[in-house]
């Protein structure tokens, strides 16, 4: 049996554990049993697939055993063990038979494949393990569909409740192996575009212009520096891999990003970066860190078409370091304001994605951060941002 690329725990713990627990109970009524001679068999089995199962469960539990459809294989030998009890009874009666729709729901609730899975080999082997016996201990049960539907309504009903819920999880397997499908193809894209990227940025590196001075020629290997970060990013993100936090100097963080954007930014703008502290330290990721102040600072030049001074300051606030970017542009309502870390939301910007902003709030509040916007029309933006400083 392959392994399934899908998994529902809770599913599957609940059905094994609840399963378990119904042979546990079952074996304290085998003393109404004592006078068959099939007794042995009735309490071997019962407290063996009580074992089997509470082993089972803390097995997948504790994760020591991957999950192989182990709940609906185990369920599904309960089936088997279930009808051997029923052959065992009188030929007239059904008692042990009731239960197997019960376990069939279970079985249908656990289960973690396609349709076709489960019609090619755990229908027939249910089918198999309940008719055998059936017609082995007497042929009557199956003289008309009325007859058999007298006899076993609780187990008929049973099964087809548990039909309705196979539907239900085999939908969600295959939506969920689509969703899985196009995340590896997105992820290999996504590699295919940073091995491409990456092959003119080194070529770059290495042919930046003779004419330049120093001061251009470090600009611009910063430049593409960030760029071969952010294509790392992409990639990292894409495949789901979670970029871990370094501890970081914001100064020199700033600094290097603030030399950039000057040499990007037009000659009306004056960018200017103010600390007050020597070394601030912070965990961050210096990509993403470095991506967030570019694209504030981007945000603050917009507002200011004309021109005028942008004004990015760093202090220290209790156990928190604040890095705010002020501009004196136009400034946004406070009905505005209230929808700006929304995802999809953006303002005076016929391009915009209404991205980097919800980006930001939830990067910072993932490092134990935050971000605040205070904003007044006519009057220019405050953007601030709060990062726990970690002590040198």
């Amino acid at each position: 049996m392959e392994k399934s690329d899908v998994n529902h725990p809770l599913f599957e713990l609940f059905s094994l554990f609840f399963m378990a627990l119904a042979w546990t109970v079952f074996i304290s009524s085998t003393r109404n049993y004592l006078h068959v001679s099939w007794h042995g068999w009735l309490l071997a089995s019962r407290v063996g697939m009580s074992l089997l199962g509470f082993f089972l469960l803390a097995l997948i539990y504790l994760k020591k055993l991957y999950s192989y459809n182990l709940a609906s294989l185990y369920l599904l030998l309960s089936v088997g063990i279930q009808a051997s009890h029923g052959y065992l009874e009188g030929e007239k009666s059904v008692d042990f038979y009731n239960f197997i729709g019960i376990i069939f729901i279970l079985s249908t609730l656990s289960f973690n494949g396609s349709l076709k899975k489960w019609l090619t080999f755990f229908l027939p082997l249910n089918l198999l393990f309940v008719t055998l016996p059936l017609t082995a201990k007497s042929s009557n049960f199956f003289a008309s569909p009325g007859h058999f539907v007298d006899h076993f309504s609780l187990m008929v009903s049973g099964v087809i409740i548990g039909v309705a819920v196979l539907l239900v999880t085999t939908s969600r397997y295959e939506f969920a192996q689509k969703y899985l499908r196009a995340k590896i193809e997105l992820g290999d894209l996504a590699s295919q575009i940073a091995h491409d990227v990456r092959s003119p940025i080194e070529v770059l590196k290495f042919t930046l212009k003779d004419e330049m001075n120093e001061e251009e020629r470090e600009i611009a290997l910063l430049a593409l520096r960030r760029l071969d970060e952010t294509t790392q990013k992409l990639v990292a993100k894409i495949k789901g891999e979670k970029l871990e936090a370094e501890l970081a100097d914001l100064n020199l963080v700033i600094e290097e990003l603030m030399r950039e954007k000057r040499r990007e930014a037009s000659e009306k703008y004056h960018l200017q970066f103010v600390s007050s502290l020597t070394k601030p330290l912070a965990y961050t990721s210096i990509a993403d860190f470095k991506s967030i102040l570019s694209n504030l600072l981007n945000n603050a030049m917009e507002a200011m078409p004309e021109g005028g001074e942008i004004l990015l300051t760093l202090h220290r606030e209790r156990d928190d370091l604040i890095i705010q970017i002020k501009d004196h542009g136009c400034g946004l309502s406070f009905k505005e304001q209230k929808q700006l870390f929304r995802r999809g939301m953006s303002f005076r910007k016929p391009q915009g994605l209404g991205f980097g902003l919800y980006y930001a709030k939830r990067t910072l509040e993932s490092w134990r951060g935050s971000i605040e916007l205070n904003s007044s029309p006519g009057e220019g933006t405050i953007v601030s941002l709060s990062l726990p400083e970690v002590q040198a």
